[in-house]
């Protein structure tokens, strides 16, 4: 289509201007790691109607997960680059205000504070003399191999990840980062987090992450889907790898300002309704709750004995798939509205709000496979073994099941969960919905929809 005569979508009141420095922190970030490896792009991004591609790599990726302000996981086998790549990020964006804790079982909470003797001769208050080590306070931080982490230490830790009050022994306690909004605490406070893990059983002294755990970080990025060009490899050879260089100053204004505007980039009706689908993906019309969740031992049996017509229709799906936490959820629209903000940067005429298509963009880097409980058979299945597709196919599947029947008929959704008096033709229409497409229906209301579907009555004794 010639360029005069693409559509330009129309403005909500963001602009490429607001976000023109991304391409700067880019820029500086490509600058500022060359050499490092693991420097292939993964994630491809096509829009016919802007024109626009795009392709993502490691940098790209954690570029967005700053500016969105979601805690980073790192996954890797060791002298894989994790610590290094960190590092050099934080430098870049934060100068000199960046903290690293190496975890070992023998880790103990004084690594989180200092304490100033010379105020303590004074006859101040212990309260006075502990402050917060550079690791709490500092714009940055990298927490390298979090799954060595004491048991004793793994709450704290988990109020760090959310930027809540981090709570020590003896009443001490503090908010992590640093404000950059109203508030002091962890709403207004803004900290790139980072962490590692080295996956795997042949590690000694480290822990299976717990799943909860692992999903209070935004973006989980394994390095074994970027993997090294021959360049890359080259370099390594000839120079020994990439170094990390400390700078007295980085980037955090910009990063401060592009996260403030992307208050402004508009979620898109349609992309609303998605996001409220995907939550309901738990939906289930044969159990008496509602949900999957409080079937024993949910299975492609459990659909097939309750003769379901949404396995009928289509099998590959309802058994296959669980929803979302609403955490994730969060952090799925931080990272699309980072991602809708970057394309929106890169070519102007691309929509100025977050789309369906950003979302599944950024899927992959938000969700996992356990996440969503995929059984491993699916995933060879419909995406030849590859998790990072399994969770975009999962993504395109939902979607086909929310854009078709669901779009169709939103308009007596709307009827039925406000309250009016359907006629025997809705009700009917509604029904073979619900029962075909279980996750249309919005989950409040799921107990009650059975038991009028099923003639379901209480005995109350």
């Amino acid at each position: 289509m010639p360029e005069a005569t693409k559509e330009v979508p129309k403005r909500t009141g963001v602009t490429a201007e607001d976000f023109k420095q991304f391409i700067t922190l880019l820029e500086t970030l490509n600058r500022d790691t060359a050499g490092f490896h693991h420097s292939a792009p993964i994630l491809e991004y096509v829009n016919q109607k802007s024109g626009l591609e795009m392709k993502l790599g490691l940098r790209e990726v954690a570029m967005l997960a700053t500016v969105a302000n979601v805690p980073i996981l790192l996954i890797g086998p060791t002298g894989d680059g994790k610590t290094q790549f960190s590092l050099g990020l934080m430098y870049s964006f934060f100068g000199d205000d960046c903290g690293k804790l190496t975890i070992d079982p023998s880790l103990d909470q004084n690594k989180f504070r200092n304490i100033a003797p010379g105020q303590m001769a004074e006859g101040k208050w212990l309260g006075d003399v502990v402050k917060p080590a550079k690791i709490v306070t500092g714009k940055a931080v990298l927490m390298d191999e979090f799954n060595r982490a004491p048991a004793a230490l793994v709450n704290a830790l988990k109020s760090w990840l959310t930027l809540d009050q981090m709570e020590f022994d003896g009443g001490y306690a503090c908010y992590p980062g640093v404000p950059f909004e109203n508030g002091n605490n962890g709403s207004g406070r803004f900290q790139l987090r980072i962490a590692t893990i080295n996956d795997g059983a042949e590690y000694g002294g480290t822990f299976d992450m717990d799943q909860a755990d692992a999903n209070r970080f935004g973006v989980k990025i394994d390095f074994k889907y970027f993997p090294t060009t021959d360049d890359d490899v080259r370099n390594i050879i000839r120079e020994g790898g990439f170094s990390p260089h400390r700078k007295e100053k980085g980037q955090e204004e910009a990063i401060f300002q592009l996260n403030r505007a992307l208050k402004g980039m508009e979620i898109a009706p349609l992309t609303v309704e998605f996001l409220r689908f995907l939550s309901d993906m738990d939906n289930c019309f044969h159990s008496p709750e509602g949900t999957k969740r409080t079937i024993s031992n949910f299975s492609a049996e459990f659909c097939q004995k309750a003769q379901c017509k949404a396995y009928a229709s289509d099998a590959s799906v309802c058994p296959n798939m669980f929803a979302p936490s609403s955490r994730q959820l969060i952090y799925l629209r931080k990272m699309s509205q980072a991602f809708a903000a970057y394309r929106l940067a890169l070519n102007p005429n691309s929509s100025d709000k977050v789309e369906v298509q950003d979302i599944i963009a950024m899927a992959p880097l938000v969700l996992s496979v356990k996440d969503l409980k995929l059984p491993g058979e699916w995933v060879v299945k419909t995406s030849e073994g590859s998790e990072m597709m399994a969770i975009k196919n999962a993504m395109n599947f939902a979607y086909g099941r929310f854009v078709g029947p669901i779009k169709a008929n939103s308009a007596l959704f709307a009827r039925e969960t406000g309250g009016a008096e359907l006629t025997e033709t809705e009700k009917r229409t509604l029904e073979d919905l619900v029962q075909t497409n279980p996750w249309a229906r919005p989950r409040a209301g799921s107990i009650e929809v059975f038991q009028k579907l099923h003639g379901f009555k209480r005995q109350v004794r």
